[in-house]
């Protein structure tokens, strides 16, 4: 149980490595432990894509974009996420 209000720190600042108008960047987030999840469902005309980042280490690793060659106009991929690292070895749900 804590004792009183903990006192949150900015530690890291999360931008797209390719920036895009209309990209909705963390547009949906999700967070286990040290890896991070963001959804940017707007990208690529709503195709969309995911960026994985692992932040273990100050400052953050570069962002992992994720976005399956099939995807069409319109599929708004990463309008949500989740992340688990226990769930069968470690998985991501888009």
């Amino acid at each position: 149980m804590l004792a009183g209000p903990v006192a949150a720190v900015e530690t890291a600042i999360l931008t797209s490595p390719t920036p895009v108008a209309a990209a909705e960047m963390a547009f949906a987030s999700a967070v286990d432990g040290t890896s991070i999840v963001l959804g940017a469902p707007g990208e690529g005309a709503n195709t969309g894509a995911i960026y994985v980042v692992d932040c273990a280490a100050l400052p953050c690793a570069a962002p992992n974009r994720i976005a399956p060659a099939d995807l069409a106009i319109g599929d708004v991929f990463g309008s949500a996420v989740a992340i688990s690292k226990s769930f069968c070895g470690g998985s991501i749900v888009t």
